[in-house]
């Protein structure tokens, strides 16, 4: 159950209301998750979706990175909402089980390509100890470049906020929103 009211469209103000419909007419086609929490205030919920559409959508960042980089941050702060939408679509970019697992259990499989296990290095390194070595760094900006480095960094942050709010204010996953095969339950931990 949801520390927030109830969510009614109908009962959005006039901000809330504008907010509401950029974001079911935007890239993302729907409203849920997070965006339950970030509508009662509307200033910051614009802000934070036009944030994320940058980052969901017109980064330069392989996708499968992408989805790394989200999946590494649902498993830090055990956000059942985004992790089981981030597998279904790290999935459908090609991640493999073997790499969601690894994520999950936090024991990469060897037999998952080098670069996804980079980039998991880097993610996990970043989010477990707030900062990342000289090794990891100097591997990652070799294989992705600055720029793609900074919208790396960009999406892990801006998903550990979404799980801070989802996790906050307990909002449930939406079985709607993708639902992992159950060797890859988030809530099996």
């Amino acid at each position: 159950m949801s520390r927030l009211p109830a969510f009614n469209p109908d009962q959005l103000n006039k901000s809330q209301e504008k907010i509401y419909n950029d974001i079911i007419s935007g890239p993302r086609g729907k409203f849920g998750g997070p965006f339950y929490a970030l509508i009662q205030a509307p200033d910051i919920a614009n802000e934070t979706q036009v944030l994320g559409a940058a980052l969901r959508f017109n980064t330069k960042l392989n996708a499968t990175y992408r989805e790394i980089a989200i999946l590494t941050a649902a498993r830090h702060w055990r956000n059942e909402v985004e992790w089981n939408a981030h597998v279904v679509i790290g999935q459908n970019t090609g991640l493999t089980e073997a790499c969601i697992s690894g994520i999950l259990t936090e024991n990469m499989p060897t037999t998952v390509c080098n670069n996804q296990q980079l980039v998991y290095k880097f993610c996990l390194e970043l989010l477990d100890h707030k900062k990342v070595s000289n090794e990891t760094y100097t591997h990652t900006e070799a294989l992705i470049g600055i720029e793609q480095l900074v919208e790396l960094v960009s999406i892990l942050g801006y998903f550990s906020s979404l799980a801070m709010l989802l996790n906050t204010f307990e909002i449930a996953a939406d079985p709607k929103d993708g639902i992992p095969p159950q060797s890859l339950f988030l809530n099996s931990l």
